[in-house]
């Protein structure tokens, strides 16, 4: 990560945090700062693949012809790609910022900077935007990265090919104020966001659409991994992060985000 721009950014970002030492003794804190330093540089090489791996995508699209439906396959991955993008900075976020990320669920213990926890960054964030308006502009950008996620949601639910879509029939039945029946008319259902108004549903039109929007999605990608470099620069810690209690038993025990001594 440290050759490439971006990655030179964030991994420089954290490492403005490493405590300066003043003599040659330990650091009581190090496994503090050093568990919450590692964390980062792990999220932020992952961002850094996911974007380059975009790219590369991007450009397997370009060179194929819509014709044939050949750009589809890079194309579905790229937007893959955008989706993983929009988690690890998620999760950078979290890290970054202390927000608590870790569930229970089935007394298995998880990481997921999602949900709660991401309501709890979206706060924590508007906080900071008091003082701070690049912080306002990072929220902005990632918000609008919506449109891109959508695609991979209808890709990976197979609602939609990008340029070969599929439709659901319905017939639509059509009553008056006394509840008489004025008409029937038989109808499709296209996936979410489809079809624009003035534009051509052909699958050239539809490669092309999903294409700009990827190439959009790619560009404010890396404007947001630049703008999540100055925000773990300014307002970013160093976290071993929160505690977490395992308490043993006979069926292999339990495991607590509170302190079960204190229930």
């Amino acid at each position: 990560m440290d050759d490439h721009p971006l990655g030179s950014e964030l991994r420089a970002a954290i490492d403005s945090h490493i405590p300066t030492r003043t003599d040659d003794r330990f650091d009581p804190d190090y496994y503090s700062w050093e568990a919450g330093r590692m964390a980062l540089v792990f999220w932020a090489d992952a961002l850094v693949r996911d974007i380059d791996r975009l790219h590369t995508l991007l450009d397997a699209s370009k060179a194929c012809t819509a014709a044939a439906g050949d750009g589809t396959l890079p194309l579905e991955e790229a937007f893959w790609r955008i989706d993983a993008a929009c988690e690890k900075i998620r999760a950078l976020l979290a890290l970054s910022l202390g927000v608590p990320a870790l569930v229970v669920e089935k007394n298995a213990l998880y990481f997921r900077p999602a949900g709660n926890a991401w309501d709890r960054v979206q706060h924590k964030l508007r906080e900071l935007a008091r003082s701070d308006p690049e912080v306002s502009k990072l929220a902005k950008l990632y918000d609008e990265l919506s449109e891109a996620t959508e695609y991979r949601n209808q890709v990976s639910h197979s609602l939609s090919a990008i340029c070969h879509t599929y439709l659901a029939p319905y017939v639509g039945v059509y009553l008056n104020s006394e509840l008489d029946e004025a008409k029937v008319l038989h109808h499709y259902l296209a996936p979410k966001g489809l079809f624009a108004p003035g534009e051509g549903i052909g699958a050239p039109e539809l490669l092309a659409r999903a294409l700009r929007t990827a190439e959009a999605a790619a560009a404010s990608l890396e404007q947001a991994a630049l703008m999540l470099a100055g925000l773990i620069q300014r307002h970013g810690v160093l976290d071993c992060g929160p505690r977490v209690y395992f308490v043993q038993g006979p069926d292999g025990g339990t495991t607590h985000l509170t302190d079960p001594r204190l229930e």
